[in-house]
């Protein structure tokens, strides 16, 4: 289970100091990796709105965001790509004695 927050970025803030901030979080969204629970497509995607503990709203499994991840996700539909604890931990282990073939 992988969780991304959205936050805006704020200009004025108390002191006003040059640069940004982090603002409230704007919404939720938590991709989920169960090929039991989802066995079609092995994953979902919740969006929760805001701060909100209230139940997520699941993203259609034929939409344009769950496509996407699909297309263009560098590890099991995850964008780690872009967050570099996430590649890290993407990355083959190299087991000692065995080749791995570049890809």
């Amino acid at each position: 289970m992988l969780l991304l927050s959205f936050y805006p970025a704020q200009a004025k803030s108390v002191p006003q100091l040059r640069g940004f901030v982090q603002g409230d979080v704007q919404q939720r969204e938590i991709h989920v990796i169960d090929r039991k629970r989802f066995p079609e497509e092995g994953r979902a995607f919740f969006v929760f709105p805001r701060a909100t503990s209230a139940v997520g709203a699941r993203l259609p499994l034929r939409g344009t965001c769950v496509a996407c991840h699909g297309e263009h996700g560098q590890f099991d539909a995850t964008f780690a790509q872009f967050y570099p604890l996430i590649r890290d931990l993407a990355k083959p282990v190299a087991k000692p004695g065995v080749t791995q073939s570049p890809k």
